[in-house]
């Protein structure tokens, strides 16, 4: 490979601090792995004693396979891996502890459950999972009280739940991912003669993705790096979007102020995309203040595609316009093969698992074959969609028990199982159940009046009163935490569009389409040929480090790019980097777009869309 003269300025770095800062498409995969083998052939390094981080497995395996190559497997001793597998080793191999067991998302799930059980409260499975949000947050900035929302479920109590979580962890042997990194960190700190033994293990550290790393992974290299003062960090501050984990763009600000003598390159040559693309992002993320200062990226290739459009921001008079022309634009970059269209080109980049939701439902509608890795539910799949269908499908088809038990507490009414025994639930057999406590009575009666009005109203109508009147948002905001209950409510708002119009008939065949839709596109045969063929669906946290020729940004509208739960300067920050890290995807096209007007109403473009300095 023919590197530049900045990449071999990488390369060559021997010890001491270096901050590279690499910008998208710039190489900096092939510049960590030739510098390790250079630090092996030329400097004589043992392979043995240089360690290179990451965060995904992909990328582990990437770099382990670029260097195995390179080298024609002659050091097998250098180590490529993740934080969490590295700091796992060396827990379990330097605390000399019997393997901890991982816990799993189910696992963490019921753990929960047990502990709120045993406070006396209620584990509805969105505040189980707003929960395990804060747990999450609070061990990866690794301070008490920090990280933690006041908007989570049961705020005022989660210390008590927090530390009855970690004590039944604890009692029964288990581990979460968050924990990982922590109790490494605390090993070091109460085992000095340990440390020191990792020291002179890995006398070289590399970390890639250096801009994701939050306080406590920033602690763990800074005690691993301070005997030899030998860490080469490569990242990128404009791609820092793991707030949520702790990670802070100004780490690689701190860096430089950590350690004053660390030596400064900056990769400015991007490999990836064409000129349009990289000036069409530049002037996006040009917005940001809270970034380090550097030379614009420039593009190493030849115009590629000057009978077409490179860059388009393109706005549509309604949303579903907007999709309609996504589809259109998706079929004519597809590449024609005897099996039929070829997808696997082109990408489709979202905000939010909802919008990606949305457009698997146009997509799957327009016979487009998608592949969508992330668990992504349809609308109707969605929780949120499936307690309003209940109350629907309650008010119209006859009162089913299955219906009623799902959404018999959503508010809650203190109705309990086994106040229906029979298949079919009728207001007089609850009176007779509830025949000793008039209040139970009275929330009986309520009840039933309110389904008699939902059998009347057209869907629209009945999912805003379910809503407002009967206090199923109320409901919500009780169990979620605030990102919980700004996706609940976009569940809601999608229904009442998906609705507008229609007749009660109409929306269950609607309903019962887009289930089918789902259905056959999670068949073994349609996952296979979408994995090989198919578009690629994702949010643009999925999309970093992937790469594209064809790449469209729907729905970039305000509210959703930036996100409407973004608070203030340093947040909207990062939905900006979220927004650059997407365009950044594309190599040959990218188109940007919004629309003027949804079903329920006027809608605005991203204010990053027009950002010029």
């Amino acid at each position: 490979m023919n590197y530049n003269e900045e990449q071999l300025r990488a390369i060559r770095h021997h010890e001491g601090f270096c901050l590279v800062v690499a910008g998208p498409g710039s190489g900096k995969t092939a510049v960590i792995t030739e510098r390790a083998a250079t630090l092996i052939e030329q400097r004589g390094v043992e392979a043995s004693r240089l360690l290179t981080l990451t965060f995904s497995k992909a990328a582990a395996l990437e770099m382990l396979e670029r260097f195995t190559k390179r080298t024609a497997s002659a050091y097998p001793a250098a180590v490529f891996g993740t934080f969490h597998s590295v700091f796992y080793r060396i827990l379990m191999d330097s605390a000399g502890e019997k393997a901890l067991k991982i816990l799993g998302a189910l696992e963490r799930g019921r753990l929960m459950e047990q502990v709120m059980k045993s406070l006396g409260l209620y584990p509805s499975a969105e505040s189980v999972a707003s929960l395990l949000r804060g747990v999450s947050n609070r061990k990866n900035c690794g301070r008490k009280g920090q990280g933690v929302s006041g908007a989570l479920p049961y705020a005022e109590r989660f210390e008590e739940i927090f530390e009855r979580y970690e004590d039944l962890r604890r009692e029964l042997e288990l581990m979460d991912y968050d924990d990982i990194a922590p109790d490494c960190l605390r090993l070091f700190r109460e085992r000095p003669e340990v440390l020191q033994r990792w020291r002179e293990r890995f006398c070289f550290l590399q970390v890639d993705e250096y801009q994701d790393i939050g306080p406590v992974q920033e602690e763990l290299l800074h005690l691993l790096a301070a005997k030899h003062r030998n860490l080469f960090a490569v990242g990128d501050d404009d791609q820092s979007i793991y707030g949520f984990r702790g990670a802070d763009p100004k780490v690689m600000q701190r860096f430089l102020s950590l350690y004053p003598d660390a030596e400064r390159i900056q990769l400015p040559v991007n490999y990836r995309s064409d000129e349009e693309i990289i000036e069409a992002a530049d002037k996006v993320i040009r917005r940001n203040r809270t970034r380090l200062p550097k030379a614009r990226m420039r593009s190493a290739l030849s115009a590629q595609c000057r009978d077409r459009q490179v860059f388009c921001a393109k706005d549509y008079r309604d949303t579903e316009e907007e999709l309609k022309d996504l589809c259109n634009l998706i079929k004519e970059n597809a590449v024609k093969t005897t099996e039929g269209p070829d997808f696997s080109g082109i990408a489709v980049i979202v905000r939010t698992h909802a919008c990606a939701a949305k457009a698997a439902e146009i997509l799957a509608a327009r016979g487009i074959l998608f592949d969508m890795k992330e668990d992504v539910k349809t609308l109707y799949e969605e929780p949120v969609a499936k307690d309003i269908l209940a109350y629907l499908r309650f008010a119209h088809e006859g009162g089913k028990r299955a219906d009623f038990l799902r959404m018999m507490n959503k508010p809650l009414r203190y109705f309990s199982r086994n106040c229906v025994t029979r298949e079919v639930v009728e207001q007089e057999d609850l009176l007779r159940h509830y025949r000793n406590s008039p209040q139970m009575q009275e929330r009986v009666r309520t009840f039933f009046s309110e389904i008699r009005l939902l059998s009347v109203m057209r869907p629209k109508t009945a999912i805003g009163y379910l809503r407002r009147a009967v206090g199923y948002e109320r409901y919500l905001r009780e169990e979620n935490d605030r990102a919980g209950l700004l996706y609940a409510l976009g569940v809601l708002d999608r229904m009442e569009e998906d609705a507008e119009k229609l007749r009660t008939d109409q929306y269950f065949v609607r309903v019962r389409e887009r289930l089918s839709f789902a259905e056959h596109y999670r068949g073994e045969h349609s996952k296979a040929a979408a994995r090989s063929r198919g578009v690629k669906l994702m949010t643009m946290h999925a999309s970093k480090g992937l790469e594209f020729d064809h790449v469209f940004l729907p729905m970039c509208n305000a509210g959703i790019v930036p996100h409407m739960q973004a608070a203030g300067e340093e947040a909207l920050e990062e939905e900006c980097r979220m927004l650059y890290v997407a365009m950044t995807r594309a190599r040959k096209s990218l188109q940007v777009s919004f629309a003027r007007q949804s079903a329920r109403g006027a809608l605005l473009p991203s204010p990053f869309l027009w950002y010029n300095e």
